[in-house]
């Protein structure tokens, strides 16, 4: 083990209740202050673009994470109350994706198949591993909503900063979950683990570039540039997770990841 490596901190679930409670009260501020009521300053093309690769992602975010939570419900009460609150923050951002839909002129779409591939990936074996694809999804968020921060239209912008702001938390909380889900794992397993898990976040990654690209595009992102920042990200994340050294330590400072700066 490279005994360089952070030594991420182990914050625990009642400090996550904690955060989530506090956050909620702050978003309802954030979100108040956004202004869907101008008309979109985007070209109607690239309107079009970037509504259709959102209308994607709102459909992956309005789950209401049955399953995920009765999973967790089985072990930690803390736990599990600390994903309720996480899950009620991915379903605000489903709120909000629908509010940037309405702005935009898009409908939202009722399926999709990359939601349903993920969705079914997710729930195929333990709350760990659903933790994992979860956390697959929220790395990749923080480059895409990164891109989308920057597409020309002060309301969208102004929703992705505020959603990787989430997603830097919710990073941080599923790399604390695991470094304890792990921590009694065999060095070599944890490694072995890892590598299946980065090969899950490339397929992902894959995915998303196939099926936004032309919205990266409008925003200034490469594919190139896209695949970078995610990889770099969850090469982070995946450390972090599984092989970093852990200590116990307040919740202040949250170790943030790299998708874009904060």
């Amino acid at each position: 083990m490279n005994d360089n490596l952070p030594r991420t901190p182990i914050i625990g679930p009642a400090a996550w209740v904690a955060h989530f409670e506090r956050n909620r009260r702050l978003n309802r501020e954030i979100d108040a202050a956004i202004n869907w009521r101008a008309d979109t300053a985007l070209p109607s093309e690239t309107a079009l673009a970037v509504g259709r690769s959102l209308q994607r992602f709102e459909i992956g975010e309005r789950g209401d994470g049955e399953v995920l939570l009765r999973k967790a419900r089985a072990g930690d009460p803390e736990y599990a109350k600390a994903l309720e609150l996480f899950v009620a923050e991915e379903q605000q951002h489903a709120h909000l994706l629908g509010r940037s839909l309405e702005h935009l002129g898009v409908p939202p779409l009722s399926t999709h198949w990359s939601n349903s591939v993920f969705v079914t990936a997710r729930r195929m074996f333990t709350l760990r591993w659903e933790v994992m694809v979860l956390t697959v999804a929220e790395v990749i968020a923080l480059s895409y909503y990164g891109a989308l921060s920057q597409c020309g239209d002060p309301a969208v912008e102004a929703m992705s900063r505020r959603i990787v702001d989430d997603e830097h938390q919710h990073v941080a909380f599923q790399i604390d979950s695991l470094q304890r889900g792990f921590i009694r794992m065999p060095i070599g397993m944890r490694m072995l683990v890892r590598g299946i898990w980065m090969i899950l976040a490339a397929g992902t990654t894959a995915v998303v570039l196939l099926d936004h690209g032309g919205a990266l595009r409008v925003c200034g992102w490469t594919r190139a540039r896209f695949a970078r920042a995610a990889g770099r990200d969850f090469r982070r994340v995946s450390r972090d997770a599984l092989l970093s050294r852990r200590k116990r330590s307040a919740p202040d400072p949250i170790p943030a990841v790299s998708g874009m700066p904060r």
